[in-house]
């Protein structure tokens, strides 16, 4: 009979937030979306002849080792199957040591990481500076 082989591989901790941690994050990406998000946003259109989506609002969240910045819409269509829904636009992905992955939504519904290895700040810096973050800075 033959004898079975084994390997030993490096499998690094998985990355998840403390209860405080996940508070502290939370806190000050909504204080970011407070100053810098929310004064941006296009007021809702009088005149909406077409009755386009249009966005109401912004808020965040947290899930396992991911931060969300999720969009709320309105949409004004008679025949709309809801009034309104909520889209994940962005995603900051705890990657270690207080470190982090910036990602953004595509058309496709899956998330596509443009920047890697940052801290809260510079990903913060990040969604404010690059142009594919510019959904909220029209």
């Amino acid at each position: 009979m033959k004898k079975k082989s084994s390997t030993w591989s490096y499998t690094p901790a998985k990355s998840t937030f403390t209860a405080a941690k996940k508070e502290l994050y939370l806190a000050r990406l909504e204080t970011f979306l407070e100053t810098e998000v929310r004064p941006k946003i296009k007021p809702v259109p009088q005149d909406n002849p077409h009755h386009f989506n249009y966005m109401t609002g912004v808020s965040a969240r947290a899930k396992s080792k991911f931060l969300y910045i999720t969009a709320q819409w309105a949409s004004p269509h008679p025949k709309a199957i809801a009034p309104t829904f909520e889209t994940s636009e962005f995603r900051l992905e705890l990657v270690g040591n207080e470190r982090f992955d910036v990602a953004y939504m595509r058309h496709t519904e899956k998330f596509f990481t443009i920047s890697t290895d940052l801290s809260f700040d510079q990903a913060l810096e990040c969604i404010r500076e690059l142009p594919h973050f510019n959904l909220f800075f029209v």
